[in-house]
């Protein structure tokens, strides 16, 4: 039994981490691309690009890049970072510059040779750029919402724990098929918020999208442990 429960941690934790680092990014680079090229064409890119613009705005960047606050500084940071590491480091940014201009008459052949190829696939890898961007934004926005999530999970800790106490003293009975849905419910709030406003093609206001989930991950936070069993 012991080990049956060591698996099922590790499963859940498993789930998390290829959420968090495979399933999510494959999401986002499916769902927008599929957008950019198929639903959006032919100025899918430029549509993308309104998206970004519009997710910068509500986290109150201005127009020209200006940031207003420190957090609005970090979600731009964080935008420019995994850009570089992805373009930049690659040598593909300095790739785009160098094709973006006529080639020379005494072009070397292998630079005859690959230009096309990369003209070809430019449209791609400039959606690649601005998917990547717009991820970081809404990453960075993502994170300077946990202590959020924090703080709606300790006020939901505190007054389920005394719920807990009260059900225990006074003979309440239990449930443990409610216990067992508010304790997924947990997970499915953090799943929820990081698929909807990490994957959705289209501008989303994060208050909008994140207050919600931070409600109910505060809420099963609060039902997990009042309904938790009276004697351990």
């Amino acid at each position: 039994m012991a080990g049956d429960t060591r698996r099922v941690d590790r499963g859940l934790l498993w789930i998390l981490l290829k959420w968090f680092l495979l399933w999510i990014p494959l999401l986002v680079i499916v769902v927008d691309m599929v957008c950019v090229f198929m639903v959006w064409k032919p100025d899918g890119v430029a549509r993308l690009r309104g998206v970004l613009a519009q997710d910068l705005q509500y986290i109150g960047v201005t127009l020209d890049g200006a940031a207003a606050d420190r957090p609005a500084e970090f979600a731009v940071k964080t935008a420019d970072t995994l850009y570089r590491g992805a373009f930049v480091v690659t040598g593909i940014d300095g790739l785009a510059r160098r094709y973006a201009t006529p080639p020379a008459p005494d072009a070397e052949t292998g630079e005859r040779i690959f230009r096309p190829l990369f003209v070809d696939a430019w449209p791609v890898i400039e959606a690649l750029m601005v998917i990547v961007q717009l991820y970081g934004v809404r990453l960075a926005v993502l994170a300077l919402s946990l202590p959020l999530f924090a703080l709606t999970a300790a006020a939901g800790a505190a007054d389920g724990g005394m719920a807990w106490y009260l059900r225990r003293v006074g003979g309440g009975r239990e449930s443990a098929y409610l216990y067992h849905r508010f304790k997924r419910l947990i997970l499915l709030s953090l799943i929820g918020v990081t698929g909807i406003y990490l994957v959705a093609p289209i501008s989303l206001d994060p208050r909008m999208v994140i207050l919600p989930f931070a409600a109910a991950f505060g809420i099963a936070a609060r039902m997990s442990i009042a309904l938790f069993k009276k004697y351990l």
